[in-house]
């Protein structure tokens, strides 16, 4: 099991839907509005008309979509959740199959260098000469970073991942 799903920052989606393929696809294309590029994040999705919760692309036998970004007041979240996978025919049914991931690869070197620099300042600072009580208030801003930037969007991913699952079971 990779770490992302022991993480709960992927998860696996499979389906098989009572649904001749092309009549799937056709269903398929209403719900999602369809870019003609992907982008991970558009911050001007709520200006769309649709009221379809997702967007992406749908092509014969593939797609990736994401969530819509919604207007909410004061939202500054940043949605990158998306979903990949395929369908393909199976008699007169049709099988789904994705991966919804709220990660992507490009983030991780910048992940890596930051825990890196986190650490070592960390460390630093325990192993420094000062008294215990000047050491206090340098190791809880360094613990405060640490939080806002892995813990808490960890936790916001998770939600992005499990949200985006729920949609797809549902619409589809």
């Amino acid at each position: 099991m990779s770490i992302l799903k022991k993480l709960k920052l992927k998860k696996d989606f499979n389906k098989i839907i009572d649904c001749e393929f092309d009549e799937f696809f056709e269903d398929f294309n209403k719900i999602v509005d369809n870019q003609k590029s992907f982008i991970k994040f558009e911050p001007l999705d709520f200006f769309s008309n649709s009221n379809n919760q997702l967007v992406g692309y749908v092509k014969k036998g593939k797609f990736k979509i994401r969530r819509k970004k919604g207007f909410k007041f004061f939202d500054l979240k940043l949605d990158v959740t998306i979903a990949k996978g395929s369908f393909k025919s199976i008699g007169n049914k049709t099988e789904v199959k994705a991966k919804v991931s709220a990660i992507d690869f490009t983030l991780i070197p910048s992940l890596i260098i930051t825990f890196l620099f986190l650490t070592f300042f960390f460390f630093l600072i325990l192993i420094s000469d000062m008294s215990l009580l000047n050491k206090l208030p340098p190791l809880l801003i360094i613990l405060l970073m640490f939080s806002m930037v892995f813990i808490f969007p960890l936790i916001s991913m998770r939600k992005d991942v499990e949200k985006l699952h729920e949609i797809l079971d549902k619409e589809l």
